[in-house]
């Protein structure tokens, strides 16, 4: 697996369908199994536009208010893009350049890049697949949850012995959920066991991986 970097020009996201067109080939690079990070200008004759309104309000504009107009160009492409990926079932999250710690020098309207800190770059990219961390996803995990009901029929149906396992940084449901859903397994006749996993969120671990893995051994091993 490889962490590719595209860049594509204003002409390549100048319209909707174009930008569906820039989604569609990063999807086929995620599925690939590579990390991706994708840098595109703004619509192609967005930032003339800009420049234009700029010059309306004060003919020789401010180096820096221009920089600060003609930069929201590419927040719109960035942020449509993210949209197109998220439509298509791709983990996706728009950032702008001081977000993800990209510094230039100070020369407005003309700044060179200085330096770009990777190790943030792939901090910001690993955070989509935190769920606590993913606000889109936490909304449509709770929606399911909510919608789902309670499950406590369909356990009473469940005679094989189970296994708990919750992160005590879970900010979706919190970690006092896992000894409740413990007591109502036990309460059905249902063994259980449990397992909390330190600093993990609304996922899973190696070590609750593991301890999965070694749950099941036992439990074929024993014909339950």
């Amino acid at each position: 697996m490889a962490l590719i970097v595209q860049k594509f020009g204003g002409t390549s996201v100048g319209t909707t369908e174009r930008i569906q067109n820039v989604a569609r080939r990063v999807a086929k690079w995620r599925a690939a199994g590579h990390d991706v990070v994708v840098v595109p200008s703004a619509m192609a004759g967005e930032t003339n536009r800009l420049l234009a309104l700029a010059r309306e309000i004060q003919p020789q504009p401010d180096p820096r208010e221009m920089d600060v107009v003609a930069s929201t160009g590419e927040q719109v492409t960035i942020g449509l893009l993210a949209m197109a990926l998220l439509e298509r079932g791709v983990l996706a999250k728009s950032y702008t350049g001081w977000q993800v710690k990209v510094l230039s020098d100070s020369a407005f309207t003309r700044a060179r890049i200085v330096s770009i800190d990777e190790e943030r770059i792939r901090e910001r990219g690993a955070e989509l697949y935190d769920r606590c961390f993913y606000p889109v996803g936490t909304a449509r995990q709770l929606a399911a949850i909510l919608a789902h009901g309670s499950r406590k029929e369909a356990l009473a149906r469940v005679s094989a012995p189970a296994l708990v396992i919750h992160g005590d940084a879970d900010q979706l449901i919190p970690v006092q959920a896992l000894f409740h859903c413990a007591q109502s397994l036990a309460a059905l006749g249902i063994p259980a066991q449990w397992h909390i996993s330190s600093g993990v969120g609304h996922g899973i671990d190696q070590e609750g991986l593991r301890q999965g893995g070694e749950f099941l051994a036992n439990c074929f091993a024993a014909g339950k």
